[in-house]
C-alpha cells in the first residue's frame, strides 16, 4: 500500500514540476508564439432571434 502511495506521490510530483517548467518556457518564449486572433460576432437583430426560436418550436412540434 505505501508502494502505491509513494508512485502516486511520485507523479504527482512530477506533473506540478513539469507545470512549473512548462510555464517558466512560455513565459521566457512567448514572443515566439502567435496570438490567436478573434473577431468579434456581429450582432444579429432581435427579430432574427426570434425567427430563428419560433422555427425551432415549429419544427420541434412536427
Amino acid at each position: 500500500m505505501i508502494l502505491g502511495m509513494g508512485t502516486v506521490f511520485g507523479f504527482l510530483v512530477l506533473m506540478v514540476t513539469a507545470m512549473h517548467l512548462s510555464a517558466v518556457f512560455f513565459k521566457k518564449f512567448s514572443h515566439l508564439f502567435l496570438d490567436a486572433v478573434v473577431s468579434e460576432p456581429t450582432p444579429t437583430p432581435p427579430s432574427q432571434a426570434i425567427a430563428v426560436a419560433l422555427a425551432a418550436i415549429l419544427a420541434k412540434r412536427g
